[in-house]
């Protein structure tokens, strides 16, 4: 028994001594040197004049009627601002006190008009007329503030810093009215009178979303451009599929709609550096933001007494930063190049950033908070570059298409064409001729970004 005691005092002061060394070790430790790097990369990005910014009024789009909703943005830009600036609680910014009383709402079970990945949204739009119209009139404001959208020629995130708490704009309004807008093409372009209106309303759509994808400056900006811009790729095909002789009644404006992107309008960078610099900053201010450990992975840790541990000794921000840009250069070395070369090198990015990022003993001594925040929540962004490239790819198909019904290749022939396409319209990822399937009568690749389900093909349904 006094053997067995003996052992449990051991134990106990044992376990007493490490947790006063690794006290002493977060209190006394200093914090690294901040990276000259890292801390040039955080430094505020120039951000494109407010009337030309599309920004503003994605923020303020469903306010009231009688507000102007590129001013309503400012203002929340504004607000926000302000409590950053004054280091204020930032969780009870509502950004719905700006919408005024009678701002766009939509029940909550409703839906989109078409699921994109699972129907021909040309037919299923066709068949909801009265609905379509319908809706069209009850929020043809809304409708307006949406189309006026093509207006604007950048889009850049004005606030200047943002938090745990900083909000993001609300997308569902912007792509309800994109739903419609779509809605109402497909029942146009059945109509000869108003085709070729539907179909300059495509190009516009398609120029406008297109522009946004290149322009902003935010990840899930570009990742919601990136799906709308599906969307409206396999609508021009079914359209291209459904009424043939466009290519030939309309060859400007078709060619507007289908012209492949280009890498400068899909280049990832941007909006990546754009996320990273954010994480970066947030590193930075994380030792002034005591809701931190309250409100994310640590919320289950007993004890305010602890967490505020953590938040003083276990954080160390600028051996945060130093690690995180490293994993960061890891990243832009990979994404800066070819979707093919993306393939290949995939596995040694993850590698590398493991390392960078991975957990030992001596997290326990210095910086655990930091080390486990870079370990756990550090993005995989070669899966948002794969989602870009075969948007590129479907591109690619989509003009492909249009080539191919302009030139009435015949069906024996269709293989020949594709090998013959130059290389702007090659699989992006094998940069090789895209597959070419006579049974099915379609014209693929293999999506690399494992999101979508059928946007990897376009069907030629002309030669039924």
């Amino acid at each position: 028994m006094k053997i067995a005691l003996k052992i449990f005092k051991w134990i106990v002061g044992s376990l007493l001594g490490f947790i006063i060394i690794v006290g002493l070790c977060w209190w006394i430790i200093p914090d690294d040197e901040l990276n000259p790097e890292a801390e040039k990369f955080v430094a505020q990005t120039a951000v494109p004049p407010a009337e030309k910014n599309a920004y503003f009024m994605i923020w303020g789009l469903m306010a009231s009627p009688e507000l102007d909703p590129h001013k309503v943005g400012q203002q929340i830009v504004v607000a926000h601002d302000r409590i950053i600036a004054a280091e204020k609680d930032l969780s009870r910014f509502k950004v719905e006190s700006f919408y005024g009383d009678n701002p766009l709402k939509f029940p909550k079970d409703s839906k989109r008009l078409c699921d994109a990945e699972k129907e021909k949204c040309l037919l299923v739009y066709q068949a909801k007329r009265a609905e379509i119209e319908a809706q069209s009139e009850d929020k043809k404001i809304y409708l307006a503030r949406y189309r006026k959208i093509r207006d604007y020629e950048d889009f850049g995130a004005a606030m200047s810093q943002q938090n745990y708490h900083s909000p993001t704009p609300n997308w569902n309004p912007i792509l309800r009215m994109s739903d419609l807008v779509d809605g109402a093409i497909a029942q146009r372009v059945a109509v000869k009178s108003s085709r070729q209106a539907a179909l300059e309303e495509l190009a516009g759509e398609i120029n406008s979303w297109r522009r946004l994808l290149q322009s902003n400056d935010w990840l899930i900006t570009q990742m919601i451009s990136v799906v709308t811009l599906h969307r409206k790729y396999q609508l021009a095909s079914e359209i291209m599929n459904a009424y043939p002789e466009v290519v030939s009644a309309y060859p400007a404006v078709i060619g507007k709609i289908t012209a492949p992107l280009l890498p400068s309008e899909t280049n990832i960078l941007k909006s990546m550096r754009a996320e990273a610099r954010s994480s970066l900053a947030f590193y930075q201010d994380l030792h002034r933001q005591g809701h931190f450990l309250a409100d994310t992975a640590f919320v289950g840790m007993p004890g305010l007494p602890l967490r505020a541990a953590l938040q003083a000794g276990g954080y160390r921000p600028n051996a945060s930063i130093n690690q995180s840009y490293v994993a960061f250069k890891v990243a832009d070395d990979i994404l800066s190049k070819s979707p093919k070369e993306m393939i290949d090198g995939r596995k040694t990015m993850l590698e590398e950033q493991g390392k960078v990022n991975a957990l030992s003993f001596s997290a326990i001594f210095f910086n655990p908070v930091g080390r486990i925040t870079n370990n756990v929540a550090y993005p995989n962004y070669i899966n948002y570059a794969f989602r870009i490239d075969d948007l590129v790819g479907l591109s690619r198909l989509v003009e492909l298409q249009r080539r191919i019904i302009e030139s009435n290749v015949a069906l024996d022939k269709v293989g020949e064409a594709l090998a013959n396409a130059g290389p702007g319209l090659m699989d992006p990822y094998t940069e090789k001729p895209m597959q070419w399937d006579a049974a099915t009568k379609r014209v693929s690749f293999v999506l690399q970004g494992k999101r979508f389900a059928n946007f990897g093909y376009v069907t030629l349904d002309h030669f039924n």
